[in-house]
């Protein structure tokens, strides 16, 4: 379905700059999701323009749109192991290799391809609610090599979140 998001804040380079921020805009989307065009509400989003337009029109009453945030660094395979607890009857690890040995190494052997998909999934949602549209996953699953990063690429294309 199309949309068009009229009377919007359109924040167009965060960073800055002439014509970074177009205060009353207007933003259509295609049927594919895609961006199909953006400028100026009184353009885009005319009586004209709207009444010749397909889709629905959401008026957002001045809120802002921005490009999606990146999260450039992240361990998707790991998202289950949140609040995992730690063997009551040994010590927390005491440096990086203990955690690698008692924690994440026997996690990764135990993870099969629906284990994988189901943590990726959990946490590309967790990136999407926070507005984030590209992730890089740093995958690592011992127990799940073959197909584990086709799992979590599904879970990617489900979700529509772009994946490196």
């Amino acid at each position: 379905m199309e949309l068009l998001f009229a009377n919007a804040c359109l924040v167009l380079r965060p960073e800055g700059g002439e014509g970074a921020v177009l205060p009353d805009g207007a933003l259509r989307v295609d049927g594919e999701g895609r961006i199909a065009a953006l400028g100026p509400s009184a353009t885009l989003a005319s009586p004209e323009a709207r009444a010749a337009f397909g889709g629905e029109v959401l008026d957002l009453g001045g809120r802002p749109i921005l490009p999606g945030f990146v999260n450039a660094h992240t361990h998707l395979y790991s998202t289950l192991a949140r609040g995992m607890p730690l063997l009551p009857d040994r010590p927390p690890p005491a440096n990086f290799r203990e955690v690698l040995e008692r924690i994440w190494w026997p996690l990764d052997r135990a993870l099969d391809l629906e284990d994988v998909e189901c943590s990726a999934l959990l946490g590309l949602m967790e990136c999407v609610r926070a507005g984030v549209t590209t992730v890089v996953d740093h995958h690592a699953s011992e127990g799940a090599v073959e197909g584990s990063l086709a799992a979590v690429d599904r879970a990617a294309a489900a979700l529509g979140v772009r994946l490196c």
